[in-house]
């Protein structure tokens, strides 16, 4: 009896001992690497309130919203399948024009230059065609303002100013989409309102590019 017994435990330990062996050395199904990079160009409009103009002299007399152009550069890293970090290089340009009477006008010109960093959430999953997303940053930009002030009956006293200005943008709120064309072309809108004194709102489409799978 006692020799059947230790035959079945050793037995029993031998196919024990097998199958764990088999369980150890099957191989690691490696996970398909998913998208982590994505650059691209954007170009649109911009709106602003002029009160940006209000630290250079006399611009407070400016009409009180000025549109402009806007163009990007933007690079974005997928840290995982929703959390994204953006950053890139974004131009706009503004100019405003008011008429104090029929001989005499001021005139602004504003060209800002600024590197943004914003952290984004993709919604949905990474296989989608369509991605909404919304995001928050700062932007550090540096400005170069002009202030024109013309007088046609006395030319004698028009005044041209050029001032630079190098500092960091508050928060700024980004809401957008992705629409995925090919396996690397993507269709990328944004609509971004920073929270300064000119409250500027950039509406822009573009193309991006998928930098790996």
């Amino acid at each position: 009896m006692i020799p059947k017994i230790i035959l079945s435990t050793v037995l029993l330990s031998t196919l024990a001992t097998s199958a764990f062996s088999q369980q150890v050395d099957q191989p690691e199904i490696k996970k398909e690497k998913k998208t982590k990079w994505v650059v691209g160009l954007g170009m649109g409009n911009s709106l602003m309130r002029n009160p940006i103009f209000t630290q250079f002299k006399g611009t407070g007399r400016l009409s009180e919203y000025a549109v402009g152009v806007n163009a990007s550069l933007f690079a974005r890293y997928y840290i995982n399948d929703n959390l994204a970090l953006e950053s890139g290089l974004d131009g706009t340009y503004f100019m405003s024009r008011k008429h104090a009477s029929i001989d005499h006008y001021t005139r602004a010109k504003y060209l800002l230059f600024e590197v943004p960093i914003a952290v984004q959430y993709h919604f949905f999953s990474s296989d989608a065609k369509f991605r909404p997303y919304m995001g928050v940053g700062v932007s550090f930009y540096h400005g170069i303002s002009q202030y024109e002030e013309k007088y046609d009956v006395t030319p004698m006293r028009d005044n041209t100013s050029t001032y630079d200005n190098t500092d960091v943008l508050p928060f700024s709120f980004t809401q957008g989409f992705t629409y995925q064309v090919t396996d690397k072309l993507l269709l990328n809108q944004s609509l971004k309102y920073r929270l300064d004194a000119g409250a500027i709102l950039n509406f822009n489409f573009g193309i991006g590019y998928t930098i790996g799978k």
